[in-house]
């Protein structure tokens, strides 16, 4: 199963649809402070330090940006 990861701030512009829906198809994971509720099949790591970013980047397929669409991110 491909993996996906997003790292950054975890708040309610996330498109936590679209994350649940990734959750059945790949392996999805997510680090940064978190202020909402993740689907239960997402990997929360936590906060990262930075010196663990790149290895979490690096044991993943593909990075995402699962924000809501609006004018400020289309």
């Amino acid at each position: 199963m491909k993996r996906l990861i997003y790292i950054g701030a975890i708040f309610n512009w996330m498109d936590i649809e679209l994350v649940a829906k990734l959750c059945t198809k790949y392996e999805v994971s997510m680090a940064g402070e978190k202020r909402i509720d993740l689907p239960e099949r997402v990997k929360y790591l936590g906060k990262l330090p930075f010196t663990e970013v790149a290895p979490a980047i690096a044991t993943n397929a593909v990075g995402i940006i699962p924000f809501l669409r609006n004018e400020l991110t289309v």
